[in-house]
């Protein structure tokens, strides 16, 4: 199967893949501020990426940082 856009995330049973953890306990972090002038730009994918279906809202208490950066043409 060939993907059609970057957000085209297909499902395949063709591989397993399992994520093996130090511990049982979850991992907190407390989240980066994210620069003002990048909050729009975020907020925009992450809309974008729970519309496609790519990320999806949870109550996980398992949590990572985003980083926003700039690219040379102020993309994010």
């Amino acid at each position: 199967m060939v993907s059609t856009s970057k957000f085209d995330l297909r499902k395949t049973d063709t591989l397993c893949h399992e994520i093996s953890l130090k511990t049982e306990e979850p991992v907190y972090v407390k989240q980066l501020k994210i620069p003002n002038t990048h909050q729009q730009r975020v907020e925009k994918h992450v809309a974008e990426w729970l519309k496609l279906g790519v990320i999806k809202l949870t109550k996980s208490p398992l949590n990572s940082h985003v980083f926003a950066i700039a690219k040379k043409n102020g993309c994010i």
